[in-house]
Formats: C-alpha cells, structure tokens, sequence
C-alpha cells in the first residue's frame, strides 16, 4: 500500500535568487545560503510478504520475485530468497526495490518473525559496509538514509533501492519511507581577481565529510565557475579553495566558508582570489640510473594536504641519473612527499617543507627502495623432486617489474621489495601457483609446483588401502584413482581405511565406491570448515559443482582467501557426495566437523577467524569456547546429493546442520546403533 503526503519545510521564500557574496565583511562564521525552497514530498510502500503468497527459490540474477512487488534479485547467493510465509532473504543476496525517480532520502523499517540482532538488512551490495543497517526484530528496526545516493541502481530506466542481507532473514513486513529533498545543489559565483591572479580552478571540500570527494570547479575567463555540490539533510558545510601557489580564497572573516542549507536546487557564492605565501624551489634531481627506469623519469611534489594540487617538477639531464629542474612554486610550511614515476625500484624518503620565500638549491636525492628476504621451499602435486632452475617475481601492481634469480636444490632464497608478486618458475615438468606479499619484514613462502595430473586409464581393482604405509596416504588420492579404473557398472571398489584419522575434506564423484574401516574401533574422516568463515585453503569452483572446497595449491600459496557458504561451499561438508556417487556406502566410519567441536591449529594456520556474522566469535580469541552457542555455526560432516547411498555402523559428529541431504530425491539408507547420530 502506498501513502502520499506533503511535508512542508520552514524557509525564506524568494522570488529571484539569493546571492550571498563570500567577501570581506563585518559577518564572522559560516555564512548560510538559502533560495527558494520548494516542498518535499513523502511517499510510503510496505511490502507484507505474509500476504504475498509462497514460492520457492529464485536465485537467478535480474528475476522479478512472484509477489507482484516489483522487486529485482540484483545479485544471488547460494539458494537466493524464498517466501515460506515470510521473505527468506539469505545471507549475500541483494534485493533492487523499486522506488521514484526524485527520491534521494529513505526510511526502512522490518518487521520479523524472530529477534536476530546479528543478521541485518543492509543499505547497498556490500555486507561488511554496515552504516546503514535493520537488524532481524519481531518489533521492528528502523533506520533514515539522508543520502541514499550511493545505494541507487539503475535497471532498465527504472530506479532501485539496493539492499543486501548479511544473514538467513524473516522478514515479514519491509516499509520504506521515500523523501525527495534535493540533495545535489548547483552552486555558481564569481571569483574576484581570478583572472589577473592566473587562478583557473577553484575546490570545494566537504567539511561535515571526511570521505567526500573534493569537488574541483573551473573558472572562466571572466571570473564565473559553477559546481555541484552535495546538502544531506537539508544542511552541509564547506571550504573554498584555490590551490594555485601564491593565491588562495581571501579568508577574512571565514569568507571562504559557507552553509548550504534548506531545500534549493541553485545557490549563489562569490569569492575573491588574494595574494598567498609562497616558496620558490629549484635544484637538482640525482640517483636513478638510466638503466632502471621503465619509460620517460617525471618527478612530483605531492602534498599530504590533499586540497592542493601537484606540482611536477620540469627536469632537464645533464648526466647519467643526475638531472636539474627549474623554479617551481609551493605553499609554504606544507608537506610535499617525493613521487618518481618510472622507476618503481627507487623512492625519496624525505619530504620537502619549506617556509615562504625563495630556494634555488633544494636537493632531491634518490635511493634504492629497501629490499628484505624472501625463503622458501618448492612443494609439488605429485610429491617428487623438482630441478628448478630459475624463479622469476612479477610484480602485480606494476607488471613491468620482474625480478628473476638462480636456483638450485629444493628451495630458494631471495631478496624483493616491498610488493605483490605472482611468481613463475623455469622448471621441466611443472608450473608454479604461488602469490606472495612482501613487506617490510623476513618472507616465508613456500611455492606450489603443480605437475600435470594423470588421467590416464588404469586397471580394475576391488581394494584399494589407504593410510600410512599403504599405496595412498589420503583417501582424497585414492578417490581420484580409483575416477580412472576401468571397470563395469556392478564393480565396486571399496577404500580399506588403515589409520585412526584422516584429517582431509573428501568430494565423491565416482559411482559404486565403498569406505570402511579396518579396524573394530573405525576410522574419522574429519575437517573444520565452518559458513561464514574464510579460508586460505578454499576455492570456488569453475566446473558447476557450485561449492568452494579444499585445493592443494591454495592451501600452499596462503594469500587468497574464500568464505565457505552454504552455496558455495555446502556447509562445509567434510565429505561430499556429488550426483555421480551412486551406490556410494560406508561402513564402521565417523564423519566429523570440528568446527563447533574443537579448535584446531589446521584451521588457525589455515586464516581461521571472524565470521561474516559479527555476533560468532572469532576462531582467534584467546580461551575461545567453541562449544559454546557464541561460537556455533553451520558445519555439516556430509553432503549428499547422490542417490541410493548407505550407511551402516557410522557416527556423524557436528552440533547445527550436521547432515546435508541434497538437493532433490536423493534416498539415503541409515543402519547404525543408537547413539551414533549426533
């Protein structure tokens, strides 16, 4: 349902313009700017999804969901959203609610079927940007964005609200208030002097917004300019800037100050450009050879203070990596640092200040950038001995720069700066997968050595043992072995389990296999994913099984992390039974997640630690309970999506959503001794 009303805003109406002239006067203080102020209106929608009628998972992008609301999945996360007689709006989805073309303000309120005050409801496609936010409350949380600019989408014309859930939602009733007040204010004027002191441009900083961009405004000829400047909640404050060295705003009497206030779409300010302190600066520029630079050297001096603008100095070489440069102007008694470009290897560390007057001497010094090292050992996928020859480090943010080295043996010792590299190797037989990130501290970094992986056919066999000392170490090994046999369809294979436990996360795709223990007490296959945790050692599928599971080479190369979820990820499973493990049976087997049992230092080493959900408790708190319900999260011990699989003398161990049962008619058979479930 929707309500239209009019509020009407207190404010001077005028008939022609009001020009507030920013000059020397008897006003001290900021000086306020008002025009004609035309109403703002307020439109009112609630979404009653009690009401709306149920339906099952939409989780493709850009569909409309059934409830003739009109609102757009904008982007989809594991199963989507669903309405079981309230919204299920699940964790990473993001909805588009249609709202007006002029709104520029809004106001949500939720209603749920349950209190949640870690799972929230967030303004735009970003759940760690939580500003703006209505936390899961069977009373209702409310919240007012003055400026919901930064959380509009465009859909074919048609204007949206985006709002993204952070967690398993319920909601039952979605009210959006929508405002139009006029948020962008085109602010013109003229600027005294501008001309006869060579000002050009003129900036305007936000002073109620540190994270505002500056805006920067041309001036013309005769002294006009004209910006666009933002007014959150009908008041915000600026500066005016002129950042040419020598001249600046004329600031008697805060003159280069001003308030945008009310609700006008236009306002006047006038400035005037007076004489500034200024220091001349001129010398020599030394130390970066020819030989290291990428492309033509350019030097700037780049002020902390990010209303002033940069200054590149005018070079002209007079030897090998030694260069003079001309009078340049700067604003007294600030910070300048020292930027080289095209010659990433070097840097100027001190900074230039100086007071008002003239510099003809000013010495520019370059040096190498400080470089620390970097060891490590080569790991390869098939476990034998690799001849690399030579490592080469690219650098990621400027491709340009490698940096190769000689290597011998099984390991390798380097010295790099600091940066983000992708590294390569020079060696028969294998490719490297290795990222490293270098600071200002001793690297350890082992590198991934991956050998082309066999898929040649191999004979039928109806065991195949798995533990120490056995043909395979881990039943993972065994399970892509035994992808490549030939055999018919009624030849099962079964994995002899010889060891206690296997520390491993298993994924099945193979038909008619068979696990079981050797020994009387069984086996545990155990792991320790958890949802909303990231890990080094999870990666998200390319090949349609819509997961994120364990890959050997992350789990090496530690520098991208992935959040296991529901979908991708399922749960977390420990072992994972894709469609094609039919016949799929086990026996005398523990299948546990630890996760909410105990921490482990795998799961620690392996970048353990918040969750998504603010409310868990991170894997790295010191005494952490992970027993406790601060700490409990989804943690699934088996994912079945095959069909006709058995379990016969099995334990499943975990404390929320421990079995996995598929995704569609999937018949599972359970044959075990009371007590084995948990």
């Amino acid at each position: 349902m929707k309500i239209r009303s009019l509020k009407r805003v207190m404010a001077v109406v005028l008939t022609a313009l009001l020009a507030v002239t920013a000059m020397p006067s008897g006003l001290t203080g900021l000086l306020s700017v008002k025009a004609a102020e035309p109403e703002i209106t307020k439109t009112t929608t609630t979404y009653d999804f009690t009401k709306s009628g149920k339906w099952s998972n939409v989780a493709t992008v850009g569909a409309v969901l059934p409830d003739n609301y009109g609102i757009i999945l904008g982007k989809a996360s594991g199963s989507g959203v669903s309405n079981d007689g309230t919204l299920r709006f699940r964790n990473g989805n993001v909805l588009y609610f249609p709202i007006k073309d002029d709104t520029t303000k809004a106001t949500v309120t939720m209603i749920c079927n349950g209190d949640k005050p870690d799972r929230l409801v967030i303004f735009g496609d970003n759940t760690k940007d939580t500003t703006y936010n209505v936390a899961m409350s069977s009373k209702g949380k409310t919240v007012t964005v003055d400026d919901i600019d930064d959380y509009i989408r465009t859909v074919e014309g048609k204007k949206y609200l985006a709002l993204v859930s952070n967690g398993d939602i319920k909601a039952k009733t979605i009210t959006i208030d929508e405002y139009n007040p006029i948020n962008s204010v085109t602010v013109s004027g003229t600027v005294e002097d501008a001309a006869q002191r060579g000002v050009k441009s003129i900036k305007f900083k936000n002073l109620d917004n540190d994270k505002a961009a500056v805006v920067i405004a041309d001036i013309d000829a005769s002294g006009k300019y004209t910006a666009v400047l933002k007014r959150v909640a009908g008041n915000t404050n600026y500066i005016a800037v002129i950042t040419k060295a020598g001249s600046k705003v004329d600031d008697t009497n805060d003159a280069n100050k001003f308030t945008l206030t009310g609700n006008s779409a236009t306002a006047e300010v006038n400035f005037k450009a007076v004489e500034a302190p200024v220091a001349t600066v001129a010398g020599t520029f030394t130390g970066v050879p020819d030989a290291a630079l990428k492309g033509d050297i350019a030097v700037e001096l780049v002020p902390d203070d990010t209303s002033l603008d940069t200054v590149t100095l005018s070079l002209t070489k007079t030897a090998d990596g030694n260069y003079t440069y001309a009078q340049e102007y700067i604003v007294p008694d600030k910070d300048y640092a020292v930027v080289i470009k095209n010659a990433d290897d070097y840097e100027v560390i001190e900074k230039i200040n100086k007071a008002e007057g003239k510099y003809s001497d000013v010495a520019i010094n370059a040096s190498k950038k400080p470089v620390v090292d970097v060891k490590g050992s080569f790991v390869t996928s098939d476990k034998k001995n690799a001849n690399v020859t030579k490592i080469t480090f690219k650098n990621m943010d400027t491709p340009d720069y490698t940096y190769t080295f000689d290597v011998s043996g099984k390991s390798y010792s380097v010295k790099l700066r600091a940066g983000e590299y992708e590294t390569s190797v020079e060696c028969e037989g294998y490719t490297a997968y290795d990222h490293v990130s270098v600071g200002n501290t001793a690297v350890s970094n082992d590198v991934y050595l991956n050998a082309p992986e066999d898929t040649s056919a191999v004979a039928y066999e109806a065991e195949v043992k798995v533990g120490a000392g056995q043909k395979f170490e881990k039943i993972a090994d065994a399970v892509k072995y035994i992808a490549r046999m030939e055999r018919s369809e009624d030849e099962r294979v079964t994995v002899v389990l010889t060891d206690d436990l296997y520390r491993e996360q298993v994924i099945v795709d193979t038909p008619n296999i068979t696990i079981k223990s050797a020994k009387e007490s069984g086996s545990t296959i155990t792991w320790y994913y958890g949802v909303g945790f990231s890990y080094y050692s999870a990666k998200k599928t390319t090949d349609g099984k819509n997961g994120s599971y364990y890959d050997e080479a992350w789990a090496v190369d530690k520098y991208y992390k992935t959040a296991v979820e529901q979908n991708p990820g399922h749960w977390g499973s420990t072992v994972n039974l894709f469609a094609n493990a039919k016949g799929f049976k086990a026996e005398n087997i523990t299948f546990e997640n630890s996760l909410n049992r105990y921490l482990t230092q795998e799961e620690l080493a392996d970048g353990a630690d918040k969750n998504v959900t603010p409310a868990c408790t991170a894997r790295t708190t010191e005494n952490i309970d992970v027993r406790s319900k601060a700490a409990k999260e989804r943690a699934a011990v088996i994912y079945i999506q095959a069909d006709d699989t058995e379990y016969k003398d099995c334990k499943f161990l975990s404390s929320q959503d421990t079995v996995y049962t598929g995704d569609a008619q999937e018949v599972s058979y359970f044959k075990m001794h009371a007590g084995k479930v948990h």
